[in-house]
C-alpha cells in the first residue's frame, strides 16, 4: 500500500476580510451610480446635477485626514468612490504580502 502526502500553507488572512467587504461595497456603489447616469443618457433624460457624498476623514483613517480633513466634506461621488477604490486595493496588496508572513499552524492528511 503506498501513501501519499500532500501539504499546503494556510495563512492568516483575517484583516483582508474587511478591507475585500468595503472594496466590493464601494465598487458596487461605483457600478450603480455609473450605470444609473448611462441608462438615463441613453433615454436622452438631462443629468441635473452630479451625485455628492458628505465624507468624514476620521472614519477613513489616515488617508482620509489627509485627503479631506477631520470634518465632513461634500464631494463628487465618483471621483470619491474612484480615489477610494485606489487606495483600497492599495492597501490590499500590502496585506496579501504580510499575511504571507504569518503562516496558520494547521496540517491535513489524506489517506487513500
Amino acid at each position: 500500500m503506498a501513501a501519499s502526502l500532500a501539504g499546503w500553507q494556510v495563512w492568516d488572512q483575517s484583516e483582508l476580510e474587511g478591507l475585500l467587504d468595503d472594496y466590493t461595497k464601494t465598487k458596487q456603489l461605483l457600478e450603480d451610480y455609473l450605470d444609473k447616469l448611462a441608462y438615463d443618457l441613453r433615454r436622452r433624460k438631462p443629468i441635473k446635477k452630479r451625485l455628492q457624498v458628505t465624507v468624514i476623514g476620521p472614519t477613513l483613517g489616515a488617508w482620509g485626514i489627509k485627503n479631506y480633513g477631520v470634518k465632513p466634506v461634500k464631494v463628487d461621488a465618483i471621483t470619491f468612490w474612484s480615489d477610494r477604490l485606489r487606495q483600497l486595493a492599495d492597501q490590499i496588496h500590502v496585506s496579501q504580502a504580510n499575511c504571507l508572513q504569518r503562516p496558520v499552524p494547521s496540517a491535513f492528511v489524506t489517506f487513500q
